[in-house]
């Protein structure tokens, strides 16, 4: 079991060279968060840690935002390529309502069907209530990247067997070590194998690679997590009922004339010419 895999975002001032040579051998990065925040340091680092020889990969902190907009966001700036992990990151939002669990699901989904594999899923505390009374047919075929700073993983959702990677310890709670060669405190997880099967493995294909292919399409995928548009018939406002038109027939009788009552004993006619006559009201039962 090998303990050398990290996880970053902007703040600090990361020694690629210095990870690579304190034993460090795999870095997942932000990339973006919610609808539209990139990290502004992602691209540059992640041309500096692969050219010192580290294993890459970016993840998407989650929120409440629109599904299609996340995926956007996160597949056009991380772009991850064939080498690197992708991962989505199942945490409590910094703004805004948490993502729930028909979005991840619909996030896993879009992902997968855009880069050919389920991304790497990230959760701890949340997911674990998420998922405690829940069954997911999507889920269980991300690599689970779990966390809990504890001596061991244990509280595992049962939808998995078991963890890919081990987030331990956030460089205060959980197991030593807590720091990072070229760059301090911060996030260390760990690998149930060798350095070399750990390069064999990433960026991790599925675990279970059950989902239907009908369910991957480009088009089903974009139905499910397309945003209903004001226009659509769900939100479109209802129109008001029309009065039936009157149709006369040829040499049937006129269409009824509007009565209204004006005073006890007093009626207004509307003749057909659009006149008005004031006439005395016909008693009830008719002519005597």
């Amino acid at each position: 079991m090998i303990d050398t895999i990290v996880d970053l975002h902007h703040p600090g001032h990361p020694d690629f060279q210095a990870m690579r040579a304190g034993g460090i051998c795999a870095v997942i990065h932000k990339a973006t968060e919610g609808g539209d925040c990139q990290d502004p340091e992602y691209q540059a680092r992640r041309i500096a840690a692969k050219a010192a020889g580290l294993l890459w990969g970016s993840f998407h902190y989650s929120s409440g935002a629109p599904v299609a907009k996340q995926v956007s966001n996160y597949l056009t700036y991380a772009d991850p390529q064939l080498d690197e992990v992708a991962c989505i990151d199942f945490e409590a939002s910094t703004s805004g309502p948490d993502m729930s669990l028909q979005q991840l699901e619909q996030f896993v989904l879009a992902v997968r069907a855009r880069i050919g594999r389920a991304p790497l899923l990230y959760g701890g505390e949340l997911l674990r209530r998420t998922l405690a009374n829940a069954i997911s047919s999507v889920l269980p075929a991300c690599p689970l990247w779990y966390s809990r700073y504890a001596p061991a993983p244990k509280g595992i959702p049962s939808i998995w067997s078991t963890w890919t990677l081990w987030q331990y310890t956030d460089g205060a709670a959980g197991p030593e070590p807590h720091t990072i060669p070229g760059f301090g405190r911060g996030d260390r997880s760990q690998f149930d194998g060798t350095e070399g099967q750990l390069r064999d493995a990433w960026p991790f294909k599925d675990v279970k690679p059950s989902l239907s292919d009908s369910a991957l399409q480009p088009a089903a995928v974009s139905a499910l997590i397309a945003e209903p548009r004001r226009n659509s018939p769900k939100h479109r406002a209802p129109k008001k009922a029309s009065r039936p038109k009157r149709v006369r027939t040829p040499g049937g009788p006129r269409p009824a004339e509007r009565v209204h009552l004006v005073k006890p004993g007093q009626v207004v006619r509307r003749m057909p010419d659009k006149s008005h006559v004031i006439r005395r009201a016909r008693p009830k039962g008719g002519r005597k």
